[in-house]
């Protein structure tokens, strides 16, 4: 009886060593997951609060986006408006250099034609005159028909 205790007792004394050696294991087993557990709620704390800090700056860039796109629209508009007020400032410019070489191709043929019709209108005068004075030189009228203030026009 002595023995059989003796073997119960190591029995018991073994199964005691296997079970506080699983139970060893297990709360390591705990422990390490109990520490998984904290690490990983810390990692998804900080994602979430990356992700958070993430989300508000693309929010920010597609606001700025929007209104850089906004902003080259309207100077491409501008700059579109621009080219056709231009090019209708270089239309209206060149109908009016084009008209303003007229009138100066008109003024200088009046000048020439005046320049022409005031010689040939002073060469006129002098013929005129000139044959007038044939004319008057012809008549032999008397002393007596002028006064000196005629004779001398």
């Amino acid at each position: 009886s002595l023995t059989l205790e003796k073997d119960e007792r190591e029995e018991f004394l073994r199964r005691e060593n296997e079970l506080q050696d699983q139970l060893a294991e297990k709360e390591s087993q705990v422990t390490l997951a109990e520490k998984t557990l904290r690490d990983t709620k810390e990692e998804m704390a900080y994602l979430k609060e990356h992700d958070s800090r993430l989300g508000k700056e693309n929010e920010r860039l597609t606001t700025e986006t929007n209104e850089f796109n906004m902003q080259l629209e309207r100077l491409t508009f501008e700059s579109k408006e621009a080219q056709i007020t231009m090019d209708a400032l270089k239309e209206a410019n060149s109908e009016l250099t084009t008209e303003l070489d007229d009138v100066k191709q008109q003024l200088l043929d009046i000048k020439m034609n005046a320049k022409e019709t005031g010689a040939a209108f002073d060469e006129k005068e002098k013929r005129k005159a000139e044959k007038m004075a044939k004319m008057m030189a012809g008549f032999d009228l008397g002393s007596d028909v002028f006064s000196d203030n005629e004779r001398s026009i």
